[in-house]
């Protein structure tokens, strides 16, 4: 990017003439001091492990470690190590890492690490873990000091010579602890409750005072609730719902009403068309039923034929 300066003003600008702030003077003083500061050295010949550990035990770690300077925090055990050689970062126990090493006696040895047993911290707790190396010849990381009041370093702490990860050993603990995360997991996520029947027809008993529709509402019954015919209701919802001359089952699916006619499918729509409407809102909506005019001469014929065969 091309930058114009305007010595005048301080101020600069790029190619397309958009304005750039210039860096305050304190900012450029301190930033000068950090790059010609040097950086003490002395610590490069320690060396240290890069090690991933899980979450809760870096937050129970944190915790007791501010608490309690100085505490145990835990053992790490090295199986089949040299003879005569004690845990530390040795020329003999880093050899033992290498894999191009066939003897038995330098075979990559296994770790383990476990909290205390009779500490009150631990609590629930896995206390036995794996340690797996990751990157048993680490080259050019390092742990460093920074300035805490600018957050640049400062010093090299120590060199990075391995790289591992921490898991826990498949247990009770574990388990136990597993099923805790994933129910305070699963409290978090929404819930999602299915609408039933009795529930969208409240539902669309609210709509219907208020005057919306439930067609274009959120709340909306299912589509086998749609689907149910008069025949599938309780008893105590054709009381509440239903007058008495409609107790009979006026309403009609067209799958239904192609079962029971037995009928092509063409055939019956033209037929539907003329005897029958399609209801297009309400708890029977995409449901078939008579037009008024002939529902009312099936109602007459009905009576002449109750009477006739009381007399």
């Amino acid at each position: 990017m091309e930058v114009e300066s305007n010595l005048s003003n301080g101020t600069a600008y790029d190619a397309n003439q958009q304005w750039i702030a210039p860096t305050p003077p304190a900012i450029v003083a301190q930033q000068t001091r950090n790059a010609t500061t040097p950086v003490d050295a002395r610590a490069l010949p320690t060396q240290a492990w890069l090690v991933k550990i899980p979450k809760f035990v870096k937050e129970k770690w944190d915790l007791v470690g501010s608490a309690t300077p100085g505490v145990d925090l835990g053992v790490l055990r090295v199986y089949n190590q040299p003879a005569g050689s004690k845990f530390v970062l040795s020329p003999q126990i880093i050899g033992c890492f290498k894999k191009k090493s066939t003897s038995s006696s330098q075979k990559t040895p296994k770790i383990t690490l476990h909290l205390p047993s009779d500490a009150s911290w631990v609590g629930d707790l896995p206390k036995d873990y794996n340690l797996s190396l990751t990157n048993q010849t680490t080259q050019n990381t390092y742990v460093m000091t920074t300035n805490d009041a600018q957050d640049t370093p400062i010093g090299f702490t120590a060199s990075v010579v391995h790289e591992a990860t921490v898991y826990p050993v498949p247990g009770t603990d574990h388990r136990r602890l597993t099923k805790l995360r994933n129910e305070e997991e699963s409290k978090k996520r929404k819930n999602i409750i299915p609408l039933g029947f009795e529930t969208s027809r409240r539902a669309h008993r609210i709509q219907s005072s208020m005057g919306g529709d439930i067609a274009g509402s959120i709340i909306r019954p299912s589509q086998s609730a749609l689907n149910m015919t008069t025949a599938r209701f309780s008893q105590l919802d054709k009381k509440e719902r239903l007058p008495r001359a409609e107790l009979t089952g006026d309403y009609y699916s067209f799958k239904t009403l192609q079962e029971k006619t037995l009928q092509p499918a063409v055939w019956l729509k033209e037929v539907l068309t003329d005897v029958a409407q399609l209801v297009k809102k309400g708890i029977y909506s995409s449901l078939y039923e008579l037009k008024p005019e002939l529902k009312q001469i099936g109602e007459n014929g009905n009576a002449e034929f109750l009477k006739k065969e009381e007399s």
